[in-house]
């Protein structure tokens, strides 16, 4: 998301604006972060999350902070590749303010995500920079806020991991893991890159490897029934197991909630 910002950093700082970006990782992963990405502006470590509370606070922004896993190793280490927070993980948000008085800024645009898994616990439905962020500032600063608070994804909807679009987020976070362990499509927690790729194109691979995996059971099936029920029947009881993915992929959920 920071990288599209990048790209027309110039028309920002052009009408007299600039781009901070905030994580509540350490700084050393975001001076990381910035230098892998080529960020032309500051990425700032939060990892106290005080920032983000004042912001939640004066309501400028409704950036949820997931808390309930960040002591729990089985899950930093499991699912979000050893990425460890002092406080809570920051969800994606976006925020455009004006001002001087930071205690009455004028609030330009405004969105934060709520998890859910119609958006795969954050990972889908933000604002594209360019022709909905910036635009939407540029309209503001001509007096027009019509489209200033995108509250149709800020809305809080709640999580569901049930049902069949539940279910299908759960294949594709255990996929990405090459079905050993589910694996979120976020940053690495060694360089602050992602892992393969764009967030998009880890969802289209997992997807592939899910449609690749149950061609290759049903073929199995066909031709070794026995010992494709047996391998079956040995990863069903791994799956289930404690610390497993099934336990992983509910910790994971009821964090989120």
């Amino acid at each position: 998301m920071c990288r599209k910002y990048q790209r027309f950093i110039g028309d920002i700082r052009s009408i007299g604006g600039e781009v901070i970006a905030l994580t509540s990782q350490t700084q050393k992963q975001a001076d990381t972060a910035q230098e892998t990405w080529g960020l032309d502006f500051p990425v700032i470590a939060d990892p106290s999350c005080e920032l983000v509370q004042f912001l939640n606070y004066k309501k400028y922004v409704n950036s949820v902070i997931v808390r309930d896993f960040i002591h729990n190793k089985l899950m930093i280490n499991g699912t979000f590749g050893g990425v460890a927070y002092k406080v809570g993980m920051i969800q994606p948000g976006v925020v455009a303010l004006k001002g001087d008085d930071i205690e009455n800024l004028d609030v330009l645009v405004t969105w934060g995500v709520t998890p859910t898994e119609h958006n795969m616990g954050g990972a889908m439905g933000r604002p594209d920079p360019e022709t909905q962020v910036f635009k939407s500032v540029k309209m503001a600063l001509n007096g027009d806020y019509s489209m200033s608070k995108l509250a149709a994804v800020q809305d809080d909807l709640g999580m569901n991991p049930e049902g069949q679009l539940g279910y299908l987020v759960w294949a594709l976070l255990i996929s990405n893991g090459n079905f050993w362990k589910p694996e979120g499509f976020a940053l690495s927690g060694e360089t602050g890159e992602l892992l393969y790729g764009s967030t998009a194109g880890r969802m289209q691979r997992a997807r592939r490897k899910l449609e690749m995996a149950l061609g290759v059971v049903a073929l199995s099936a066909g031709i070794v029934p026995r010992f494709t029920m047996g391998a079956l029947v040995a990863y069903g009881a791994y799956f289930v197991s404690p610390g497993g993915p099934l336990d992983l992929l509910r910790q994971f959920f009821r964090a989120k909630l």
